[in-house]
Parts: C-alpha cells; structure tokens; sequence
C-alpha cells in the first residue's frame, strides 16, 4: 500500500466511534437482542417487520434520526429489523451508556418513554395489518371503492396516534394522517388525495382549517367515526347495507335527506332522538335554510327502505327521522355513488387515451 493513501474502511468497521454500512446491509434483525441506539449521521435506512411471511417497510429514517428507542429502555429483543437503503454513517451508542442516562432520569419521565414505545408497537401493528389487507386486495383488483374504505378504516385506527390537544378538544392534522396512509397503504399521493376528497365531499369527515396555522384538521372524535364507512362497505357485499347499495340513490335524492340532516342540526335538534318535520313546512323552509329545493318525491326511496317514514295524510303529514342515522347513511351511500363514478372516470379517461 502506498504511504499516505488509506483504504476505505470494510463494511460496520469503526471509523472514530461510527460505523459504515454499505446499501442493503442488515443493521440488526427482529428478535435480535435491544438496546442500543444508532444516531443516522449520513444515508438512509428502512425499518421494516414481516409478517405472514411478507415484508412491510414500517419507516425510513434519515440523517439527524434514532432508530433503536423502543428497546432502549428495557433491551428487549427488536421489534423490527434495520436496512441500509443506502451508503450510512452511524454512531451507535451502547446500552450501557444509555442506562446510565437513564437512571438519573426522573420516574415520570421513564413512564413518558415507557408509553411512548408502547403506542409505537401498537400502531406499527395497525399499520402491519392495513399493509396486509390492502395486498390482499389488490390480488384482486382493488377499485376505488374498496381503497376508499382501507383508507376510511386506516385513517381511523391511526388517527389517536397522530391527535394533539387543541383549545377544547383533541384534533388531528389530516394530511399527517394521511403523509403516513400513503406509505402504508402504498398508494401514490394524487390517487390517494382525490379518493380522500371523495370522502370528505360525501360528508363522512367534518374538518376545519386552523386560523393561526392554516392546517385542516378533524376533531379526533370525528376521525375516528370513519371507521363506520369501512363497515358499510364491507356489509354492502353481505349485510344490511347491501340493499342501500343497490337503490342506486340519484343525487337529488341524496341532497334531500342531507338537507333534512342539516336542518334539525340547524335548529338544533337532538340528533340521537326522532325528529319531525311538517311536509308542509318543508317546501317553505328547507331551501332557505339549507338551499336544497325540497321534493317529497325525492323521500320515497329513503321511505322505502326505512331511513325515514312519512307519518299522516295531506297537510298535516310529518317526515320523522334520526339525523344522525339518516345522515351517516346518506353520507356512505354518496360516496359509495361518487367512488363508484371515479372509477368509471378513470377507464373513461384510459379509453381516451387509447
């Protein structure tokens, strides 16, 4: 070797306290003893977990990252595995050290790691699952409807995790929620987004934009009532939805019993209880109030398979419902019309192009 010139360092040998890993090279497998910690000074690595024998990549870690904190505590054995997805430089910090830390650390701040490392095994968990049902699906051509409810069902697991305490209640910021479906369900961005506008144009999400932040976030209450989509879909194969599914409810029919809904919210009606509204009253009122032209034409399906009922005869008939049934319904069924239509959008559009 000629003086002066030093050969690059061999593959995790110490260069000054860090380690070199080469792309695709195994920092530490799952079940493999915990620990210590890896301070990413250069390169990426992907944390990945397997799982009926298939292989979901959980995160990918960059440079200012840790990996190894939720068995830094205990040094149980890993929860995931490691891979360099490219050249890495990493300080590793022994389990030793950390405990020495660790010990002049106050018990409640133990108990805050403690639960922190707990909610991250539970969620890697979730999203392990959602990953394994979204490929299931697509065995078997996955269409927008079904993404839809993967989407609905993730979002709601997940969306506890993601929650911070706002002025009077807990919120989530939706495209956090959504920045981590998009790894999860390995769905590229714009279909994701314009399926998730889907879901929001049908009303199964409230949102609001923060005034100081300018960020759209849900009440983590609401989020997690995304969940009852997700059950509509699945009972629209063999269940008591599936005969709403088959209406085939026109969108002047869907406006009408949303117009209902908003109007008892309105006048601030219990939505848990039946409500009751003179049909006479009806064809003066909900316009106004809504901007939805009634028809009670428009209520016969709806009457038919008993969303709603229309009590009485002549000017004293009354359209008596539960706003909050009739809403979630008619919110499902809208999107279950407009996902339906994307699809058909889609081909249209491939057609075209052909």
């Amino acid at each position: 070797m000629l003086a002066g010139k030093k050969e690059p360092p061999e593959k995790g040998a110490p260069t000054k306290g860090h380690l070199n890993h080469h792309a695709g090279e195994i920092l530490f497998n799952e079940g493999d003893p915990g620990g210590d910690l890896f301070f990413i000074e250069a390169g990426e690595i992907e944390i990945f977990t397997k799982k009926n024998h298939q292989e979901i990549i959980l995160s990918r870690m960059k440079r200012g990252e840790i990996i190894g904190v939720m068995t830094c505590m205990t040094s149980e054995p890993r929860m995931a595995s490691a891979r360099a997805c490219t050249p890495v430089v990493c300080k590793k910090v022994p389990h030793e050290s950390i405990k020495k830390v660790l010990a002049a650390l106050p018990n409640w701040m133990k108990i805050v790691i403690k639960e922190f490392s707990l909610r991250l095994t539970q969620m890697n968990a979730v999203y392990s699952e959602a990953v394994l049902q979204v490929r299931k699906l697509s065995e078997n051509q996955v269409d927008s409807l079904f993404l839809g409810a993967q989407i609905s069902a993730g979002f709601a697991a997940i969306a506890e995790y993601f929650a911070i305490q706002g002025d009077n209640y807990r919120i989530v910021v939706i495209e956090d929620v959504l920045s981590k479906l998009e790894t999860v369900l390995n769905i590229e961005k714009v279909r994701l987004d314009r399926i998730f506008a889907v879901i929001l144009e049908a009303g199964l999400l409230k949102v609001e934009m923060e005034p100081d932040k300018r960020r759209t976030v849900s009440q983590l209450e609401n989020a997690q009532k995304l969940s009852y989509f997700a059950q509509f879909i699945k009972e629209s194969k063999a269940g008591p939805t599936k005969k709403y599914v088959r209406a085939k409810f026109s969108n002047k029919e869907t406006r009408v019993m949303s117009g209902l809904v908003k109007l008892a919210i309105r006048l601030d009606s219990n939505l848990e209880k039946p409500c009751r509204f003179k049909i006479l009253d009806l064809s003066r009122t909900l316009e106004k109030s809504t901007g939805i032209k009634f028809e009670q034409a428009s209520l016969k399906k709806g009457e038919d398979l008993k969303l709603l009922t229309i009590e009485g005869e002549g000017p004293d008939s009354e359209v008596v419902f539960r706003p909050s049934h009739l809403g979630r319904t008619v919110a499902c069924i809208e999107a279950v019309r407009k996902l339906q239509a994307f699809d058909g959008n889609i081909e249209d559009e491939k057609k075209s192009a052909a």
